[in-house]
């Protein structure tokens, strides 16, 4: 939201780097697991129905000698249908196993993003690598050409350790490494556990219930339902598919960016600017909850005091957007009113009024075009004005001010293809 210009960042820090790939990664599982999913369901239950249609068509109706009513298929028709039935098992079996694919595949992913993650630890404090107890030999020393390839060697050996321990393990060992608590205020992290947890039993028992699932799950209040047994099999549906995605972004972004802002504090402005940028992500792909949960963790919490102004109050106007376009009006006038706007940028001040809906001060607001400094692109792009482009006032005061029509087809483009745009609310 800040109009100060800040010079453009060439090179990506390599926590920033590694997070943008999961992220990436993610959302093509994402785009896919719903689309792969209505498939097989539709392909299921086009099978079901001939299966049905078929054998309306060839069964005759009888009794049998308890006089209850049967179906029989005779001769070849009889292999025909018992041949459409496996086909309708087979499909139906299909669908459930497609379904814990992804889930091993978010969590998957997931495990390539935490290991990346230590890698930069390492990279950033290599001093942490004295805590390590990996030993070699003198003849393993005398095979590696240089200190940075023993370096590599042990990084190589850490990273692969840490992946071997459990998930609720490897927190264990990134708060004794950094000597900082990183599931307080992580309200998701019981999520996570059950997630992961659920994930075993799709690898090894192919979703029945263990003792081990039960008994971790237990320890950290992560049961989804108090009553399950062992031996219970657990499915795995389109919404728990989505509610996972949403807990792997979620605990990525906010482990990610505390160790990020731990040790390496002289690039928190990168770290910041990072934060925001995915924030007005969330809010263009409508993920308002996801958003609220983020926004809430780095603006509310500790990590408040580590933002200067300049990010710190857009991340607070996002975060009051994502509360109002996702139906919780209240939350967001708290937001609002519990900042000073008194000396802010004009542009801070329209999004105020904006999200205030103000639409007089508004549209004065909009007038003043080269305080405000938006194009005609970012007022019918941006998720800020989206409730008050519907406003005549605004359509008028925006052909006034631009010489067209709000809704001129000839700007409508999306942000996802104007690589050059300029960056919305503060996004870097």
């Amino acid at each position: 939201m800040t109009k100060k210009k800040i010079m453009p960042i060439k090179e990506k820090h390599c926590i920033e780097e590694e997070l943008d790939s999961f992220l990436h990664n993610l959302s093509s599982l994402e785009l896919s697991f719903p689309f792969l999913l209505n498939l097989m369901d539709s392909f299921h239950g086009l099978a079901h129905n001939n299966f049905v249609e078929f054998i309306n068509k060839v069964a005759t109706q009888e009794k049998n000698k308890k006089g209850e009513d049967i179906l029989r298929i005779k001769g070849e028709n009889a292999r025909k249908a018992r041949k459409q039935e496996e086909k309708v098992k087979v499909l139906f079996t299909a669908s459930e196993l497609v379904a814990q694919q992804f889930v091993l595949s978010m969590v998957s992913q997931y495990d390539f993003f935490i290991g990346r993650l230590l890698r930069c630890l390492y990279q950033i404090k290599p001093e942490i690598l004295n805590q390590s107890e990996k030993q070699l030999s003198y003849k393993d020393l005398s095979s590696f050409e240089s200190i940075e390839a023993v370096k590599e060697n042990i990084i190589e050996k850490e990273v692969d350790s840490f992946l071997r321990d459990s998930h609720l393990k490897q927190f264990e060992t990134l708060e004794k490494k950094l000597s900082i608590d990183l599931r307080k205020d992580l309200d998701i992290f019981p999520t996570f556990i059950e997630l992961t947890e659920r994930r075993n039993l799709f690898a090894h028992t192919n979703g029945i219930v263990s003792s081990q699932y039960i008994n971790i799950c237990k320890k950290e209040d992560a049961l989804f339902n108090k009553n399950i047994r062992k031996g219970y099999k657990i499915g795995v549906n389109l919404d728990y598919l989505k509610q996972a995605s949403d807990c792997l972004l979620e605990i990525a972004i906010k482990l990610a960016h505390v160790i990020w802002q731990k040790i390496d504090e002289k690039t928190l402005e990168k770290s910041s600017i990072h934060i925001l940028n995915m924030s007005y992500r969330f809010l263009q792909e409508k993920r308002y909850h996801l958003d609220v949960k983020i926004l809430s963790f780095f603006t509310e919490n500790q990590f408040k005091n580590k933002f200067n102004d300049n990010v710190y109050k857009p991340l607070k106007i996002n975060l009051a957007q994502a509360y109002k376009w996702n139906g919780q009006e209240d939350f967001c006038k708290n937001i609002i009113n519990s900042e000073d706007w008194s000396a802010s940028s004009d542009l801070l001040l329209l999004a105020v009024a904006v999200l205030q809906d103000k639409t007089n001060d508004a549209c004065l607001l909009m007038k003043n075009k080269k305080a405000v400094d938006l194009n005609a692109r970012d007022y019918r792009e941006w998720p800020l004005f989206q409730k008050m482009r519907k406003e005549q006032k605004f359509q008028e005061t925006f052909k006034k001010v631009f010489k067209e029509d709000l809704f001129s087809t000839t700007e409508r483009k999306s942000s996802r293809e104007m690589n050059t745009q300029k960056r919305p609310l503060g996004e870097k």
